[in-house]
């Protein structure tokens, strides 16, 4: 009797942990899933996630290996991806429909903007998220979770900062390394977001937005036209928080400054050289 009821304990004690294992699993990939969709409905672009853990007992998401595809006739893999991102929530939030979350923290971000036959790669992004603001496809992410049987969830952010920003522009169309400029930025911060309740899609829009903004305001380098035409690209946007996007003018006015400096030292070089050509006769 003692051997019997062991064994049946054992086969209990053995499907619970089954049972627990495949709940774990399945949250992961209802999580990993749901902002692979969110963000592909934010940004219009295919967008995959390498992975996505939630911790339930220690109360902490990561995820890791996020890519966003660049759009269609762009030269590039992506554009843009995240090496991580982490949050630690209490338990309780995470069982409501509305998740709390003090502070979101990507780390390792790499964006790729570039300009291709008149049209821009992140034109063709902010006009979709334009599109999600104006509400044309803010429900469809709700949409497709209940199609899918799944219960979407709000998030309630009280600061998101992003770290190591590496941007590489293109800024001619012809290519090549020596058309590029790398732009590393140091740390994005947004904070007193308030009390709004966003989607998966709009927490992807707002960590866009952020990085593009934080571009034009560290874009003293960039040619004055591309810096005027993405702060232009964001002006149609909401919710840019604590970044000043009035300061386009003055950057692009220091981009101007430096192109004609470049300019008159390249004159200033040449006629040194005719100069000396003279002097030396045809050698």
């Amino acid at each position: 009797m003692m051997k019997k009821l062991a064994i049946l304990v054992g086969g209990l004690v053995i499907l619970l942990v089954a049972v627990v294992a495949v709940v774990f699993v399945s949250i992961d990939a209802i999580a990993r899933a749901a902002i692979e969709r969110g963000s592909t409905y934010a940004l219009g672009v295919p967008t995959t996630l390498g992975s996505a853990n939630i911790g339930i007992l220690s109360g902490e998401f990561t995820m890791k290996d996020l890519d966003v595809a660049n759009p269609d006739g762009f030269d590039g893999d992506y554009f843009f991806q995240l090496d991580e991102g982490f949050v630690a929530v209490s338990l309780g939030s995470l069982r409501q429909d509305t998740v709390e979350i003090p502070t979101l923290t990507l780390t390792g971000v790499r964006m790729n903007l570039q300009k291709k036959g008149g049209r821009a790669n992140y034109t063709v992004i902010t006009e979709n998220l334009k599109r999600l603001e104006s509400g044309e496809t803010a429900g469809e992410e709700r949409n497709r979770a209940e199609e899918d049987g799944e219960r979407g969830k709000n998030f309630m952010i009280h600061e998101i900062v992003i770290r190591d920003v590496h941007v590489t522009v293109d800024v001619l169309p012809i290519g090549g390394e020596l058309t590029r400029i790398e732009i590393p930025i140091e740390e994005v911060r947004l904070t007193e977001i308030g009390s709004e309740t966003l989607t998966t899609a709009e927490v992807t829009s707002r960590v866009i937005k952020m990085i593009l903004a934080a571009v034009v305001k560290n874009g003293a380098k960039l040619p004055a036209d591309l810096v005027d035409d993405l702060g232009g690209a964001l002006r149609g946007l909401a919710d840019l928080g604590n970044i000043d996007i009035s300061q386009i003018a003055d950057i692009a006015g220091t981009a101007d400054t430096i192109g004609k400096k470049i300019e008159t030292v390249g004159k200033s070089v040449d006629d040194a050289l005719k100069g000396l050509g003279g002097l030396l006769g045809d050698k």
